[in-house]
């Protein structure tokens, strides 16, 4: 299990029914931040990256030291998970701060465009990627699973993804039909390897 899903459990253990997309507040013995890319706090309702220190928390990815190096910023640890904070400090995860796309400066969460796609009928799982674009660095890809018999066009994402009030530059501009969407051992959506092949010989400019 990554260090990071370790540390999440062990530092917001508060809930609340009316906030279930929650994950909490931090537990009385960590210290949490989420933080802008200068390395401010985010304000409230801004996402930001999670940070974390406290007594109990991981300190190293096994045998990855560089990860392990680049994670600790002035004692505290760089989750890689973006997320908001409310008022009352309960902190939501947003995405995988490696997961992001960056599409001519403006920053996608795949997540969230995967919820708006995954509510058609013929669509059984879906995963969204950025993939290399010559003018915007990346464009939105969206790779879709269908349920038998289900049929779908690249006409019919970017419709509902705009009549479901996603900006223009979420809506993906190009798709492909998988026969599974690839996951983790904990069952999360491994977009890494589904970039992959898209960016062989390149580098994204996030994570």
């Amino acid at each position: 299990m990554p260090v990071p899903s370790q540390n999440a459990a062990l530092s917001t253990l508060a809930h609340h029914p009316e906030r279930l997309a929650s994950c909490g507040r931090p537990c009385p013995f960590f210290d949490v931040r989420v933080v802008r890319d200068d390395g401010s706090d985010a304000d409230v309702g801004e996402i930001g990256e999670v940070w974390v220190r406290g007594d109990a928390v991981s300190v190293e990815y096994w045998n990855q030291p560089e990860a392990t190096a680049a994670a600790h910023t002035d004692g505290w640890f760089r989750m890689g998970d973006l997320a908001t904070r409310d008022a009352d400090g309960y902190i939501t995860i947003v995405d995988r701060k490696n997961d992001m796309i960056i599409s001519g400066g403006l920053n996608v969460y795949p997540r969230e465009v995967e919820d708006v796609i995954a509510e058609l009928p013929a669509v059984n799982e879906v995963a969204v990627i950025g993939v290399p674009h010559a003018k915007w660095g990346e464009a939105v890809h969206a790779c879709v699973s269908l349920r038998p018999g289900g049929t779908v066009t690249l006409e019919e994402l970017q419709r509902h993804c705009v009549e479901r009030g996603l900006g223009s530059y979420k809506k993906p501009l190009s798709f492909e039909i998988v026969d599974d969407i690839p996951k983790t051992a904990v069952g999360k959506v491994f977009r890494r390897v589904l970039r992959e092949r898209h960016w062989a010989g390149r580098e994204r400019a996030v994570g």
